[in-house]
């Protein structure tokens, strides 16, 4: 979680706030924890046909970035248990506590809880882990679908080649039905702790250096992992519109196949089979400007604001 050393009101209502989102993305993730091994298993029985394509993933470099990310949130945890603030609380209880059992238990508490605020972090991590590496794998079976088009192609794999699509679409179509929700509140998330590290950062003078870095580190993470979402995200549909549209160049219409199975590939092609933000945004490049754009436009302006104030 995020601590702030503003008035009691301003820290009680952006606490409210930023636990309202961390128990909100929670509970998303939470019921969709079956839907997840479902678009696991897909993807895993796809995957199993292009077995040698699977080496383009670099799994352990996805999780050595969730290990580093873990001991950045870390330090940082470390570095907000000692900056002044924490430092003072301590100061304050030991100078009110007259028994010194009181005072350790209070300090034990202090760490507990401080601690404990890591623990939205991991699971972000998890669950940004899970995304990405999902993108990844839909990524490599549709460069795969792209190198049989691109290779010599002959009719008789139309068939094979239909039922790989729709497999994809399937796939990315459960996707975005389920995963939707969450990584919009995940994006969500890690821009209102930009916004407001960045605010914290900006109108907060003569900090000490512990607390400044406390405020920069968690900037990095929320950056990294809003990028890696939407990175990914519009970086999968753009290959999969690449793949679509060369898909709809193929003459499966003079091949000899099942009718039925040529309008169920008609209407695959004619839907929008994209990674979306709770189907409000298609995820694509210019969104990760777009959204970069809108927190320093309402840091501008709030930053004017209080300037005026």
């Amino acid at each position: 979680m995020i601590h702030y050393k503003e008035g009691e009101e301003t820290r009680s209502l952006t606490h409210s706030f930023i636990a309202l989102l961390t128990l909100l993305f929670y509970a998303s993730v939470n019921r969709r924890r079956q839907a997840m091994w479902q678009i696991t298993d897909t993807l895993n029985q796809s995957l199993n046909k292009v077995i040698h394509c699977t080496r383009k993933v670099k799994i352990h470099a996805w999780i050595a970035y969730i290990i580093l990310m873990q001991i950045l949130m870390i330090i940082w945890i470390t570095l907000r248990y000692l900056s002044e603030s924490y430092i003072d609380v301590i100061q304050k209880i030991a100078s009110y506590s007259m028994n010194s059992s009181i005072y350790y238990c209070n300090l034990f508490l202090g760490i507990v809880l401080t601690f404990a605020s890591i623990v939205p972090c991991i699971v972000l991590s998890l669950f940004t882990l899970y995304y990405i590496l999902t993108c990844c794998y839909i990524r490599v079976l549709l460069e795969h679908v792209l190198e049989r088009i691109k290779d010599d192609f002959i009719l008789e794999d139309m068939g094979r080649l239909l039922v790989e699509y729709e497999d994809i679409a399937i796939c990315m179509r459960s996707m975005d039905e389920h995963l939707s929700l969450p990584a919009f509140l995940a994006v969500f998330f890690t821009m209102t702790g930009l916004f407001w590290g960045g605010y914290r950062i900006a109108f907060n003078s003569g900090t000490s250096k512990n607390y400044l870095l406390s405020l920069i580190t968690p900037l990095i993470f929320y950056l990294s992992v809003q990028l890696l979402i939407m990175v990914s995200a519009s970086v999968t549909n753009e290959l999969a519109n690449k793949v679509k549209q060369a898909m709809k160049c193929l003459p499966f219409q003079n091949a000899n196949q099942d009718p039925n199975r040529i309008f169920k590939f008609k209407k695959d092609l004619n839907h929008n089979d994209s990674l979306t933000l709770w189907n409000i945004y298609v995820m694509d490049r210019s969104l990760v400007i777009t959204s970069i754009g809108t927190l320093l436009t309402y840091g501008i302006l709030i930053g004017t604001l209080g300037k005026n104030a």
